[in-house]
């Protein structure tokens, strides 16, 4: 599927398979994927931020905190 046009709303899960990238920006800066059993985020330009009150980088489980960040 090919979606183009000033914006998309999905209404449900956009489901990708292993190896297929959400690529963002227009050299496609960012992307998000998952290959061979491991999960990343891939920034290819300037600075990766995350702004928020708090920051948590947990478990999976969410029973161990790994930073917490206030």
């Amino acid at each position: 599927m090919h979606v183009t046009g000033a914006g998309a709303t999905f209404t449900s899960n956009v489901d990708l398979l292993d190896d297929d990238r959400l690529r963002i920006g227009t050299g496609q800066d960012i992307q998000i994927y998952h290959s061979s059993g491991q999960s990343y985020i891939q920034n290819d330009t300037g600075n990766l931020r995350i702004d928020a009150d708090a920051l948590r980088l947990r478990s999976k489980t969410g029973s161990e905190d790994y930073i917490v960040a206030d």
